[in-house]
């Protein structure tokens, strides 16, 4: 199959950029669409101008054992000692000195009495996994929380600030949570926005629902495929009764939820034969990132031969650069010397999303099914509402939810492009940080797309 991964892709109808991305038809003004042609345009640079924090498991030994007492050597002929030092502590039951000669006084490992080995202080393994089991279903409650959050929360919750006087673990926690509240907003946002029957009656004519969750229900293997851990868990808690798989070189596993299993692998481009068609659904948001452009299309490969007939493999993508019809002089300057010469020089594609087609085609993931699903956001939200309009009553409610929707991807957009390309930036500040650049793409209108890319695996 040749062309743009439109082709012989199911893709949600086009929209301003302020609507919402649905399967069917587009509901707002400004701020998601579905583009029919190829995921992005190329991009010329002219300027001659001119990392993301991933926890694993941490690795403990079995038993958790401290030897209290320690062996000392035993002289035929002992040194000079000092009145005034101690001799060896004794431990309990010590039968006194024995001659080295005497073969009684030699014991195998499994004979040394108990009273060596005294374990620390710590919880019984029935609390550790009772306090995990709690952890892990508050973590599964506020998972569907999120989903059926209006929009106002979730854009107060993603826009909340750190105080200078927070403590690193509350630091961390907030991140974290803001993280998950990105996930949410990235899958359920254009969904499940309106009123709850509202939802449903649109949701029915569009049949965006009825494309995901079919599939959610009948998914039994998923397959984290080096996400990094705040995503490999909010998988876990968003199908709670399957089985989720954590693939990378600093897995996950039960320790962080029940259903978490781990599979260490040390590279991403490690083969996994023993894995052939066992998983229902494979997710990656960081793929692009990960590895050389010249590495992806082994790298898919073997996710080809991991997925199920039938299975997909459920990308997020967003190129390291805004859409090239809005990209000013001064965001390509930036762009140019704290992001694109680095990310040349580790060999990763500037624009994944032009890559991408012709990759997942030639790896037969582009079968009946697939879909592709594009949403734009601005760089700048104080585009949003700039129209010079004057509505009354429910014209204004509506484009209130419009732009607060809008607002929301903007936000979501820009933590995504953090996660994924952040980790090559250079520079001490953020694009968004820069006066300079905020006020051009204000202007100008800058913008990014990211998509979402179902690649269905040929059922035979």
């Amino acid at each position: 199959m040749s062309g743009g991964l439109n082709a012989g892709i199911v893709p949600s109808t086009p929209a301003a950029l302020h609507s919402a991305t649905k399967h069917g038809t587009g509901d707002e003004a400004v701020s998601a669409s579905s583009r029919q042609h190829s995921m992005a345009s190329p991009m010329t640079i002219s300027s001659s101008t001119g990392t993301s924090e991933t926890s694993g498991l941490s690795l403990t030994y079995a038993d958790e054992c401290t030897v209290m007492n320690e062996d000392t050597r035993v002289h035929q002929v002992p040194p000079a000692r000092s009145p005034l030092r101690l001799g060896p502590h004794q431990p309990e039951g010590f039968q006194g000195k024995q001659s080295v000669d005497n073969a009684s006084s030699w014991r195998k490992p499994r004979d040394w009495t108990l009273t060596t080995m005294i374990p620390p202080p710590t919880r019984s393994a029935a609390t550790a996994r009772g306090d995990e089991s709690i952890l892990s279903k508050e973590l599964v409650k506020e998972v569907e929380e999120m989903a059926r959050a209006p929009t106002a929360i979730a854009l107060a919750k993603l826009k909340q600030p750190y105080n200078i006087s927070m403590s690193i673990e509350d630091h961390d926690k907030l991140s974290h949570e803001k993280e998950r509240w990105m996930l949410s907003a990235l899958q359920h946002l254009d969904r499940n926005g309106q009123q709850s029957s509202k939802a449903v009656s649109e949701a029915a004519e569009a049949g965006s629902t009825e494309q995901v969750e079919p599939r959610q229900k009948q998914t039994h293997n998923v397959l984290a495929f080096y996400e990094p851990p705040f995503s490999a868990r909010y998988l876990a808690a968003f199908w709670p009764h399957r089985d989720v798989h954590h693939l990378s070189d600093r897995p996950l596993s039960f320790k962080a939820a029940p259903n978490l299993h781990a599979i260490f692998k040390p590279s991403i481009c490690t083969p996994f034969p023993e894995l052939a068609d066992s998983f229902d659904a494979v997710h990656s948001m960081l793929l692009p990132a990960l590895c050389k452009a010249s590495e992806m299309p082994g790298v898919l490969h073997n996710i080809h031969k991991c997925l199920k007939p039938g299975g997909s493999l459920n990308l997020i993508v967003i190129d390291s650069i805004p859409h090239v019809d809005a990209f000013g002089a001064k965001m390509r300057a930036w762009f140019m010397k704290n992001l694109v010469l680095n990310i040349r020089q580790q060999s990763r594609s500037i624009n994944p999303s032009l890559i991408l087609p012709d990759l997942l085609s030639k790896t037969s993931l582009r079968a009946t099914g697939s879909i592709l699903t594009t949403t734009q956001f601005y760089a700048n939200p104080q585009n949003i509402g700039r129209h010079g309009m004057e509505l009354d009553g429910t014209a204004r409610s509506v484009n209130e939810d419009k732009e607060l929707r809008a607002e929301l991807r903007s936000i979501a957009g820009r933590i995504l492009w953090k996660e994924v390309w952040g980790q090559f930036v250079t520079s001490d500040t953020w694009w968004w940080e820069e006066a300079d650049c905020m006020q051009e793409c204000l202007e100008l209108g800058t913008f990014w797309e990211y998509h979402f890319v179902q690649a269905v695996k040929a059922a035979s």
